[in-house]
């Protein structure tokens, strides 16, 4: 019996305990919450926004040593914020068109800055800097300017695909300076050219049907149908004119090089014509005549081909989710398809600096560069920043001759200038506002790549390039 009264007491006493422990942590638990709550409206006050209940901030505090950590960073202007809201650069980043600042954001809070406007009301576009990938990114290729020059002249799109109709070549006159070039671009039915120092603009050739591209090179200019028809003139002969059908397609671009194996410019010019009848034809420029020396079919209709400039490369795209890869020295035999894209493609161009990469713009509303020594992954991949589907199609991508450079040109609005030394670094151009939505009918660099030209529907556009930040810039310096 006393062993029974022994062991109640003992369950008496340590339930007793128990309870007496239960209500002291009660009671600090409210005490700890109440201060904890009380920690949170402080910070919130002070806009750092710690904790878990909604105020400016929504993350979690961890640690008084990370808090220091990021109000640091912030006084940097890099802002690692965990809030919501946009960063807010330092001053002279302002200034500069930098905003990545003091972001009270989940993840990095990051400005998007703007570059200085220029210009007058009609001319002012914006400058926005990006990188493919979260790091800074300083203005590596326009100036502060923004906009030197417009020109208020029409250009004319005969198919809303195919918008590559505005170029700028060396002039073949050694009178006229580079930087002058003459701008070639269709208006109508005619192709007109444009001199930048008088601003004169006159009827070169009136092709009599809707031009659906166009290409220069030295003294040649050839324009291309939509009813399958190839125009040549040469510049400098009055009397010079070809024009040929080949056949019912659509001429989707025609491009004049002198890259193709065993192809002499100076007395035989060649063409690269590729058309909707699912055809890309080789032509020379023989006796005031265009004679087929290669035909090379394809299963679904081409919209673009280029050749690299060393000529070992030859490069198709069309109404296909693929690139296809071709070897002109041993008769255009397949090497390689790329299936990279998510929709059809309409542009291509090789760098001229290295011979081995290439870009292509996809509908999809993306641009991709490969190099031809590793062909399963895209180097880059660039992405459209506009939302609606139809203005976001990659219309147009042009390597620069130097500075390394690339133009990426979309369908209406936008204009993107890629850093090819690193790949990464992007520049985009948002055209005047003011002006409604702008539909793009070309795009290119001037001759020595010191000035981007636009060519739009209501006027072309001279936007100058800081060539001297790109020497002084090395490889990826970009702080």
């Amino acid at each position: 019996m006393s062993n029974e009264i022994h062991q109640s007491d003992v369950v008496r006493f340590f339930n007793e305990f128990l309870m007496n422990v239960n209500e002291e942590e009660n009671d600090n638990g409210v005490d700890r919450g109440q201060e904890r709550e009380r920690f949170r409206e402080r910070e919130r006050e002070r806009g750092r926004g710690i904790g878990r209940g909604r105020g400016r901030g929504r993350g979690r505090g961890r640690g008084r040593e990370r808090e220091r950590e990021r109000e640091r960073e912030r006084e940097r202007g890099r802002g690692r914020g965990r809030g919501r809201g946009r960063g807010r650069g330092r001053e002279r980043e302002r200034e500069r068109g930098i905003g990545r600042g003091r972001g009270r954001g989940r993840g990095r809070g990051r400005g998007r800055g703007r570059a200085l406007e220029g210009g007058s009301e009609q001319t002012r576009i914006k400058i926005n800097l990006r990188s493919t990938k979260t790091r800074s990114c300083k203005s590596f290729a326009l100036e502060n300017s923004n906009l030197k020059s417009k020109f208020n002249q029409k250009t004319t799109i005969a198919h809303r695909q195919l918008r590559d109709l505005l170029s700028c070549p060396k002039p073949f006159q050694s009178t006229i300076e580079s930087s002058s070039s003459p701008l070639y671009f269709p208006f109508n039915e005619s192709i007109y050219s444009l001199d930048q120092r008088t601003l004169d603009c006159k009827s070169i050739k009136n092709c009599e049907f809707g031009i659906t591209t166009v290409s220069v090179m030295k003294n040649l200019i050839c324009a291309g149908s939509a009813d399958g028809n190839v125009m040549i003139k040469d510049l400098q002969r009055e009397n010079f004119l070809i024009k040929k059908a080949f056949g019912a397609g659509i001429i989707n671009s025609v491009t004049i090089t002198n890259d193709l194996p065993l192809s002499d410019y100076s007395t035989h010019p060649t063409l690269i014509v590729s058309s909707n009848d699912k055809m890309v034809r080789i032509v020379k420029v023989r006796n005031a005549r265009l004679s087929v020396v290669k035909k090379i079919r394809f299963p679904k209709p081409i919209n673009h081909s280029s050749v690299s400039p060393n000529g070992n490369i030859f490069l198709a795209v069309g109404d296909t989710k693929e690139a296809i890869l071709c070897d002109p020295r041993n008769g255009y035999k397949l090497i390689s398809r790329i299936k990279a894209m998510k929709d059809s493609s309409f542009a291509t161009d090789w760098n001229p600096l290295t011979s081995t990469q290439f870009a292509i713009g996809s509908q999809e509303g993306a641009a991709l560069i490969f190099d031809i020594r590793k062909l399963n992954n895209a180097l880059a991949k660039i992405k459209s920043t506009q939302n609606a589907k139809k203005e976001r199609a990659i219309r147009n991508v042009k390597f620069s001759s130097n500075h390394g450079l690339l133009l990426i040109a979309e369908h209406r609005n936008r204009v993107n200038i890629l850093d090819t030394r690193n790949y990464r670094d992007i520049q985009t151009i948002q055209l005047d506002p003011n002006d409604g939505d702008l539909n793009i009918s070309g795009a290119c660099f001037g001759p020595n790549s010191e000035f981007v030209y636009i060519s739009t529907t209501q006027k072309i556009i001279k936007i100058p390039l800081d060539v001297r930040k790109r020497r002084l810039f090395s490889c990826g310096s970009f702080k």
